[in-house]
């Protein structure tokens, strides 16, 4: 009951969210905690088996004969089409699940390196107090999005369940060895494979997505609670100044005082900057392949998704855009932060510090001007530009399609 309760948005510090997904993520098989050497429970890894197992029958080898032996013989591009978006939507998910389990040692010295200078925050100051708010807001996003996506799966199991008659999630579907799919006892065979299919499709990106969120909001609640801290670098010395008058009564003069807080404070915050560099570039390497594959297949998903007919495959396609969304979002919102924090550091009332001081913040301005992103290949980078192509160029090329069926 305690694992569970952790879940709740009250708990939203860095380390709790982390141990989150990692509950999640063993459900999948995946482990991206190293000290978290438990082993699997035998269940889970049976059904995740089981469930690989019969998605792979459904929606690959059945989508490959389906689609290239079956269909042109009978001559139904429609049909083609809504089925092979089955598999492309839902392949993303399998593609990063594989890739996180094969390259296990880089995505756990990924999360050692986030939680590695999470340990060098303060608690109780101003700086952590920040990272912790907007933290709240990172866990709510994750929420709503694995809650979104887990829904979606539920109701495109659960409406051919409640609808009269025989039905399964796609009635033009024809699983491989299964015909015909609406005698007993094949409909009840091909709506259990379907059925754990979309299982493992659904829970594997849900907590893939989950634990994607968690990481890249990290860095953006890094770079947001670093950029206050900049900005008002020059007021808090005067604070500080202030509130420890007495005692620097003998130590120097006011100006000399505030500049000494204000350089201890310009260090730290180019340490946690570069930390956050580092982490962003270590993500890059072990993700941006992977997304350049999902994206690819996203696209001839929402192609496929409206050739076979919006009213088939709406369940579908907001499982494909949440995707691509969130994805886009993320690196919008990082790139919003990092250029939040390249204006704090025009904005930090540079002209009232000393020399030395002035030349730390002209040694930060190239760094800061670098604006943090992810990419898709190592070129494209995320944001809501590349949705907006995506989805544009998705339209154009089903328009070009469309025209050529009939």
């Amino acid at each position: 009951m305690e694992a569970i309760r952790r879940f709740r948005l009250d708990f939203c510090d860095l380390p709790t969210m982390i141990e989150n997904v990692d509950v999640l993520l063993r459900i999948v098989n995946v482990k991206i905690v190293k000290s978290n050497d438990r082993p699997i429970n035998i269940i889970i890894l049976l059904l995740w088996v089981t469930s690989l197992i019969c998605y792979y029958h459904a929606y690959i080898v059945s989508t490959i004969w389906f689609v290239f032996i079956r269909c042109p013989e009978t001559g139904d591009l429609i049909a083609a089409s809504l089925i092979f978006s089955l598999a492309a939507c839902s392949q993303p998910s399998f593609i990063t699940m594989f890739q996180m389990i094969i390259y296990k040692k880089k995505v756990q010295g990924l999360i050692e390196n986030v939680q590695g200078f999470n340990y060098f925050v303060k608690p109780d100051t101003t700086f952590s107090k920040n990272i912790h708010t907007h933290l709240r807001y990172i866990k709510k996003r994750a929420m709503v999005v694995w809650i979104t996506m887990v829904v979606d799966g539920m109701v495109y199991i659960l409406i051919p369940i409640i609808m009269p008659g025989r039905h399964l999630p796609e009635d033009l579907q024809i699983i491989y060895g299964l015909e015909p799919m609406f005698k007993s006892p094949n409909f009840e065979i091909a709506m259990i494979i379907t059925a754990l299919g979309v299982y493992i499709c659904v829970f594997s990106l849900a907590n893939v997505t989950a634990m994607n969120i968690v990481i890249l909001g990290y860095i953006e609640a890094q770079m947001i609670a670093l950029s206050k801290e900049i900005k008002n670098v020059w007021n808090s010395a005067e604070y500080s100044y202030r509130k420890h008058a007495i005692s620097y009564k003998s130590s120097g003069s006011k100006t000399i005082i505030k500049n000494i807080y204000v350089n201890e404070k310009l260090k730290e915050i180019i340490y946690f900057h570069v930390k956050c560099i580092e982490a962003l570039k270590y993500y890059d390497n072990v993700f941006n392949v992977t997304k350049a594959i999902e994206f690819l297949l996203i696209v001839l998903g929402i192609i496929s998704e409206l050739l076979g007919g919006v009213e088939s495959t709406y369940l579908e396609m907001l499982f494909t855009v949440v995707l691509i969304s969130i994805e886009c979002i993320s690196g919008q919102k990082l790139k919003d932060a990092s250029m939040m924090f390249e204006r704090a550091v025009y904005d930090c009332k540079w002209e009232n510090f000393d020399i030395n001081n002035r030349k730390t913040i002209l040694f930060m301005l190239p760094s800061a001007q670098r604006t943090l992103k992810i990419t898709a290949g190592g070129t494209t980078p995320l944001d809501f530009r590349c949705m907006l192509a995506v989805f544009r160029f998705s339209y154009s090329t089903y328009n070009t399609l469309r025209l050529m069926v009939k």
